[in-house]
Formats: C-alpha cells, structure tokens, sequence
C-alpha cells in the first residue's frame, strides 16, 4: 500500500481530523485505455475523522481527462471536478487500522469521467453531419423516418398465442 495514501484510523479515534492536501500522478490510476488518458496529476484536498463508529471523508477531487469527440473523434480535454464528496467507511470494515483512499478515488473518478463529450461544447464537424441527425421537431415530411413500432397498442393480441400482450 502506498504511504500516500494511507489514513491511520487509530490516529482518529480521540476527535482528531487529518487533513489532506494530495497530488497524486495518475499512473495510480491503472487506466491502459487508449481512448482515456489522464494527463493531469490528481488534487485531492479535504479531511478524514471519525463519527460514530465511521471513517468519514470529504474530499475535493479534480484532474482532466482526455477523451474522443463524439462526433469527429479527436482528443478532447474534460475537467473533472467533485466538490464536497462524502464517503463513509464503517471502522469494523477496516481490519488493520489503515485505510487506503486510493480504490475509492480512483473509482469515484471512473464514475465522474463523462462518457461523451464535444469539441468546445459544439464540435465544428457537427454542421457538417448535421444531415445524419435526426432532429423529430423539425423531421422533413418529403423524408420521414421510418418507426417500426409507432402502430403498436397496449391491449393488440399477440400472432402466436392470442393473448393480449398486457397479461404477458
């Protein structure tokens, strides 16, 4: 276990909060994705105490990450930032005596790291595939897309076996 992430909970147990000011490099991270970088080290500033029988954290995460454009693929830089974020550990989960913060960052980061994101908040190349869009406020009448389901009514028996699909 690496020292810097390490919080002794015996060092908690009289009312005393360990404060935490880190910057870890994001190798920790263990990310060997090619379409996930993160380039950045990560800040975490907050605290660790003790409150009734748990290890409380609260923690101010932050780093960016480099993922694809959703529409023309290029790296795109995304600042990933949690504010306030609690996490609870009860004391009879923690066997040795030192709790390790480096799991829980790394899988609060993964949760937090958007899925999707755009050049600038609109990628230049989206007016260019804007034709590919569906848009259904705006859908042209001489051009309508096809709905296979759009006829389909709760209460329509089914072909094979007669019964409305409701009771199913």
């Amino acid at each position: 276990m690496e020292e810097e992430f390490k919080i002794f909970v015996d060092r908690l147990k009289h009312g005393e909060v360990e404060e935490i000011d880190e910057s870890y490099e994001p190798s920790f991270l263990a990310i060997q994705e090619k379409e996930l970088v993160f380039p950045e080290p990560v800040n975490v500033q907050g605290e660790a105490y003790i409150a009734e029988g748990d290890l409380v954290l609260r923690l101010d995460i932050d780093t960016k990450a480099v993922i694809p454009c959703r529409i023309c693929n290029n790296p795109v830089n995304v600042d990933i930032v949690l504010e306030g974020h609690y996490h609870i550990v009860p004391l009879s989960e923690i066997k040795s005596g030192i709790y390790s913060v480096k799991d829980h960052i790394r899988e609060t980061l993964l949760l937090e790291t958007p899925q999707f994101a755009e050049c600038d908040g609109m990628c230049p190349e989206r007016e260019k595939l804007k034709h590919f869009f569906s848009n259904s406020k705006n859908e042209d009448i001489n051009h309508p897309t096809y709905q296979p389901f759009q006829n389909l009514k709760l209460g329509e028996t089914n072909q094979l076996d007669e019964k409305p699909l409701e009771e199913k």
